[in-house]
């Protein structure tokens, strides 16, 4: 007789909220402190139709992690793309593998989108080393190409994700228009 059915995970992710906007901020400003804190650009994305935000809770009910990801229009002739916007994990809390729970997560959600384009792109710091080796073991590549920078001017670099042909798409997700006046204040 077996016993009871066991998660394959630890965690478990639910969709952001309004009543989660401070918290979410706290953790942004928190992780993103040394690329130039991202809490006021995180908020505003996470108000964006289309862009899915998903929360990780210690069992305490504290917020431990978070994910956002979206098909992005970066300009309005532009061809859209999925991205990565952002992935933390609480410092006290990193080392567990919510961020690659929470990077397969969405990934899989992905999946399911039709339109989605053949990769999931992000960018990361070129000095978030923990970040370059999260996405690089999930299958992320670096891409050739011009180099960002963040608020402080932290060089960044474009990483991608191949979808393959084998998925069957099976929803078709808003597209978020993120230009000039959503676009990384």
């Amino acid at each position: 007789m077996s016993g009871p059915k066991r998660s394959a995970s630890p965690f478990h992710h639910r969709p952001a909220g309004r009543d989660d906007a401070e918290a979410l901020y706290g953790l942004a400003e928190r992780c993103f402190a040394q690329w130039g804190g991202y809490g006021r650009t995180i908020i505003t994305w996470s108000t964006l139709e289309g862009v899915q935000t998903w929360l990780v809770d210690e069992a305490d009910g504290g917020l431990i992690g978070f994910i956002m990801f979206a098909q992005i229009q970066s300009a309005p002739e532009s061809v859209p793309s999925t991205e990565i916007l952002a992935i933390a994990a609480h410092p006290a809390a990193r080392g567990r593998g919510i961020g690659a729970y929470l990077l397969q997560s969405a990934l899989s959600e992905i999946r399911r989108w039709q339109g989605v384009g053949e990769s999931v792109w992000l960018t990361v710091a070129t000095d978030n080393v923990a970040g370059q080796r999260l996405f690089g073991g999930a299958g992320f590549r670096t891409r050739e190409g011009p180099s960002a920078a963040y608020p402080n001017g932290v060089e960044s670099s474009r990483m991608a994700f191949p979808l393959g042909t084998g998925a069957t798409p099976e929803i078709n997700p808003p597209l978020v228009r993120i230009w000039a006046e959503t676009a990384l204040r």
